[in-house]
């Protein structure tokens, strides 16, 4: 086959409507393809939007979530229309995000060290349970078993209502994956 040819041809796709994309996802579910529905990196307005013209609200929103970047609007009106908030990123870990000179991990944040020193637990565990007390789904990743082991243990105890108001006083603000150069 003559490669040269389909090498200059660029491929374009128009732009498909939110709600068309919803719609198909509907269909889905309805045809019992898949078990639930959800969304990634929607913010308010665009939740707001959404279930304008829903017939079926989404289950989750997965969205990059940790101490310096709490997202509490965002999360308070996503809990009170009962649609699950998925923590991605929530270590605030600036490696997994190849940022490594950029900026600084949430778990070196002196609040988190201060923390996890009157626990005698990792900086980790006291992000991790940060979210889980704050009802996020959390997905952490890791490669290493011992991390692994580590994070699950961040469900073995309960922050104090201080300790977390010590970490939602946190006033860094980082983000560390832009979901618009994902497009």
């Amino acid at each position: 086959p003559n490669t040269d040819v389909i090498d200059k041809v660029k491929m374009t796709t128009k732009p498909v409507p939110l709600y068309k994309r919803w719609e198909g996802m509907e269909n889905c579910y309805n045809k019992g393809l898949v078990k639930a529905i959800g969304c990634s990196n929607f913010n308010c307005q665009t939740i707001v939007d959404l279930l304008t013209y829903a017939k079926i609200k989404p289950v989750v929103n997965q969205i990059e979530l940790h101490p310096y970047l709490p997202q509490a609007n965002l999360v308070r009106y996503l809990q009170a229309n009962d649609i699950q908030v998925m923590a991605f990123a929530p270590l605030c870990n600036p490696q997994t995000a190849s940022l490594q000179s950029k900026t600084n991990s949430a778990m070196t944040d002196p609040a988190i060290l201060e923390i996890s020193k009157k626990y005698s637990i990792s900086p980790a565990q006291i992000c991790l349970n940060w979210g889980l007390q704050r009802k996020h789904i959390l997905i952490p990743s890791t490669v290493k078993i011992e991390r692994l082991t580590e994070y699950v243990g961040a469900k073995d105890f309960n922050l104090t209502p201080e300790d977390i108001d010590k970490i939602n006083s946190i006033q860094t603000r980082i983000r560390l994956y832009d979901p618009v150069s994902w497009t």
